[in-house]
């Protein structure tokens, strides 16, 4: 039990500074990079998942898709902006015909 959470902590180790790096390139954060890759490590261990053939896929799709939610309610928690055009370029000009 104890080499499992040596291996586990030596995972995170090795596995943390690579998520960050590729969620601020994502996030261009640094705050809600560390926050994203720590959040990935910490979900994969309570999954007891943080072992397999496919660990760094894993890793990386989880990521990816955190990283995405990030962006998305970034942009949808700004408040809309609307533009509206002067009255004089409001107008819908119609086509010239050349008859």
């Amino acid at each position: 039990m104890e080499q499992s959470a040596i291996t586990k902590h030596a995972l995170y180790r090795y596995y943390f500074p690579i998520l960050q790096r590729y969620a601020r390139r994502v996030v261009k954060e640094e705050d809600n990079a560390a926050a994203l890759a720590n959040e990935i490590l910490q979900e994969q261990y309570e999954l007891d998942a943080l072992e397999g053939p496919l660990l760094r896929r894993r890793l990386k799709q989880a990521l990816q898709l955190h990283c995405y939610y990030c962006l998305q309610s970034r942009i949808f928690d700004k408040p809309m902006v609307k533009g509206y055009l002067p009255a004089s370029e409001n107008k819908i000009k119609q086509p010239v015909i050349n008859t």
